[in-house]
């Protein structure tokens, strides 16, 4: 995403636009299935949105880059996979400067 927005600073032709920055496309669930697999511990619970907050969720969002990608020629480099693992290797790494 660094690269992105570099890119996205450096170009002209993109300065005014609106781009998304995404890679793959994963649900929350996905998301929350993949850490408990790179932290190697955990469990997920599925609790129901409460109905008085349905009214004002969004629903389902996935972001696309085809824009950006189309006019920069940008490409994510790092898997979603990889990137969770990554963040999780960092913070086991630096968790000292993150928890008390």
């Amino acid at each position: 995403m660094v690269a992105a927005l570099c890119i996205a600073a450096e170009t002209p032709k993109l300065y005014g636009n609106v781009y998304n920055l995404s890679g793959e496309r994963a649900s929350l669930r996905s998301v929350a299935e993949q850490l408990i697999e790179c932290v190697g511990q955990g469990e997920l619970e599925i609790v129901p949105f409460p109905e008085e907050r349905k009214k004002i969720d969004i629903g389902d969002f996935y972001g696309d880059s085809s824009k950006l990608q189309q006019d920069s020629g940008w490409m994510p480099k790092v898997s979603l996979k990889d990137g969770l693992r990554k963040m999780v290797d960092f913070y086991k790494i630096n968790k000292n400067y993150y928890l008390e």
